[in-house]
């Protein structure tokens, strides 16, 4: 709507400009080429006061123009469109974090126990408070010297087809009186099959007494008793074990896509079902971050004690590998 005054002006402008030069045109014409007949006094001092004054109402229109235009953007009536483009933003934002500052305000009100960032698993567990702690612990314990004896927190409760673990005892006081066999380590790593199954009870007591098969076993049966909730049990899986080698480079601490035969639980569908379980269960999730650590250092440890041996791939067969082998690849440790 402003524009149209300004086009004027400028219209007015070249014609004033127009006539300007038709008047200085004729002016001269007739002085530089000597009409036969001089023009009449009167129409020659209109050329030349056309001639001289002429040229000041086209600066005089100009200097209107620029004076409009200066007054325009003066006027806080109608900014600039960045300006409210600008102010626009802002209030966007300010609304934004208003809204932010509400949620957040709602989220401190509300009691603990019904924040939506603890994801529980699909049936009610009565263990998994006792295991997020037990995580939490297993964390802080990566970071401090390992002890020369510990104290087991109470078992957390297993699967009804699975006997009740002797973790409670821990290391006994003749934990370092006589070096543990390889075979029982082995052996306590696969966990009692059954109620009755003496052996593995026996190999399991005697595993315990090592301070950090003791605790890589108690991080195995947080996972085990979860994976098994899940339908997944260690004994149907018939992993594809890497070749000794390829172990032995593990253990000393060779990572990535090269060990992907590390990961030998090749079962699409057990690998999905774990996968998605890690998704939706924190506490899961760090269990499994605690296994996989303590994992890695007791395998770190039987190669340092007993260099590239079948003990490592035997080891690795156990309940406690497979389980190994499985949240790795659900993790995606292995590229």
């Amino acid at each position: 709507m402003r524009a149209a005054p300004a086009e004027a002006t400028i219209r007015w402008i070249v014609v004033a400009a127009a006539l300007w030069v038709v008047c200085v045109g004729a002016y001269a014409a007739g002085f530089f080429l000597g009409l036969a007949e001089a023009p009449p006094p009167g129409l020659a001092a209109v050329l030349f006061l056309a001639a001289a004054v002429g040229p000041l109402a086209p600066v005089a229109a100009g200097v209107s123009l620029l004076r409009a235009a200066g007054a325009r953007a003066a006027s806080p009536e109608t900014p600039p469109t960045d300006a409210r483009s600008a102010q626009g933003l802002n209030a966007r934002l300010d609304a934004i974090d208003a809204a932010l500052r509400a949620v957040r305000a709602q989220l401190s009100a509300r009691p603990e126990t019904s924040r939506p960032d603890a994801p529980r698993s699909p049936s009610p567990r009565p263990e998994a408070p006792r295991r997020a702690a037990r995580a939490a612990e297993g964390r802080a314990a990566e970071r401090a010297p390992a002890p020369t004896r510990t104290t087991a927190p109470a078992p957390a409760p297993v699967p009804a087809d699975q006997p009740a673990l002797p973790f409670a005892d821990g290391p006994g006081d003749d934990a370092a009186a006589a070096p543990i066999p390889w075979s029982d380590v082995v052996r306590a790593f696969d966990f009692p099959r059954h109620a009755k199954d003496a052996e593995g009870f026996a190999a399991l007591r005697s595993a315990l007494r090592d301070p950090e098969a003791q605790r890589l076993l108690q991080a195995a049966e947080d996972v085990l008793s979860i994976l098994a909730a899940e339908g997944l049990h260690m004994e149907d899986l018939a992993p594809e074990l890497a070749p000794l080698d390829a172990w032995a480079a593990y253990a000393e601490g060779a990572r990535g896509a090269a060990m992907a035969a590390i990961g030998g639980v090749r079962d699409e569908a057990a690998v999905a079902a774990a996968q998605a379980r890690l998704r939706g269960d924190a506490i899961f999730r760090d269990a499994a971050l605690v296994f996989i650590r303590r994992w890695n250092q007791f395998l770190a440890r039987v190669a340092r004690e007993l260099g590239p041996d079948e003990t490592l791939r035997e080891i690795a067969d156990t309940r406690t590998g497979r389980a190994f082998m499985l949240t790795a690849r659900a993790l995606g440790a292995f590229g």
